[in-house]
């Protein structure tokens, strides 16, 4: 059956377009548009101003003059979470609404010094911490140290825009994560989900990590070019449905100069397969580009129904 031919039996509502055939859409209905703005503005005690950026079916950005926007609750200035609705001006030939919802969160406590640094004593931080971090703070050269032992179960990095930058010293402290994406499609399942040119410190990573997809780790999914780890453990299991599970790193940038270094890291986590199927894993870094060094460190890692480990094991 050709295009023209489908579009006939189909109806009105089709129309060919880039020789597919495809729904009318109303081009004018924010309904079909795309809202950007941040996740999470860090509470400075005074009134924030939210601004997002729309754009139409085309990707191109839609003037601020057609549209109305309302935040509730209003104003935003208290630590807690907002909606914002967008709605198009019927009087400039717009209708529909977008709506997105933030969080204004406080920063840590601390200075992110050395001498000082941002602290991490309990869950409730930690997903303070995520939020700033997939809001776009990406605590670039600044220090967070944790406090305690504690559990988590949510990932700090969004993507390759919101991720983490800064030094993470666990001070001799475990996280035991308890962390479930059952999404096949979302890849890079771990504690920190993306990182670039971060470095850790004296951490212990215990519990389960459990994805659908690809590149799950025991720290961190997606490593940027740089990344540091220093006097680590993870003890973890990582339970995956997909290949190139990693005991430490899931997935190494993807330019050919990246660059990751281990000293006095040890892997004696487990590795095993969500299902019957083999997967291929790798010790220390499930797949990746550029070198990876390590210094004194130990792979005595567990793995079940396994195909192929990457030569990157310790």
């Amino acid at each position: 059956m050709t295009n023209a031919e489908l579009k006939e039996a189909l109806g009105s509502s089709w129309v060919i377009k880039n020789n597919k055939v495809i729904p009318v859409m109303d081009n004018r209905n924010f309904e079909n548009y795309t809202i950007t703005c941040s996740t999470a503005f860090i509470w400075t005690g005074s009134k924030i101003s939210v601004v997002p950026v729309i754009k139409d079916m085309d990707g191109m950005e839609v003037d601020a003059y057609n549209y109305n926007v309302s935040i509730s609750p209003s104003p935003v200035q208290e630590a807690g979470t907002y909606t914002m609705t967008v709605t198009g001006k019927a009087s400039r030939g717009y209708s529909g609404t977008l709506s997105h919802e933030f969080k204004v969160v406080k920063q840590l406590l601390g200075e992110g010094t050395q001498s000082n640094p941002y602290t991490i004593s309990s869950t409730a931080d930690w997903n303070s911490f995520a939020d700033i971090v997939n809001g776009g703070e990406q605590y670039w050269n600044k220090y967070v140290a944790l406090e305690n032992d504690i559990e988590i179960s949510t990932m700090v990095g969004l993507d390759s825009d919101h991720k983490f930058e800064g030094k993470f010293d666990g001070r001799g402290h475990k996280l035991t994560a308890n962390i479930v994406s059952n999404d096949p499609a979302f890849e890079g399942t771990a504690p920190f989900h993306y990182t670039y040119g971060a470095e850790f410190y004296n951490l212990t990573v215990d519990g389960t990590i459990t994805s659908a997809g690809k590149y799950a780790g025991g720290l961190v999914g997606w490593s940027g070019i740089y990344d540091e780890f220093e006097n680590c453990v993870v003890k973890a299991t990582i339970i995956t449905g997909a290949d190139y599970a990693g005991g430490f790193i899931g997935n190494i940038g993807g330019v050919s100069n990246a660059k990751v270094s281990f000293t006095d890291c040890v892997f004696a986590g487990t590795i095993q397969s969500i299902d019957s199927n083999q997967h291929k894993v790798g010790g220390f870094v499930g797949y990746g580009m550029g070198t990876t060094s390590m210094t004194n460190c130990l792979e005595n890692g567990t793995y079940t129904n396994i195909s192929l480990m990457n030569p990157r094991t310790g």
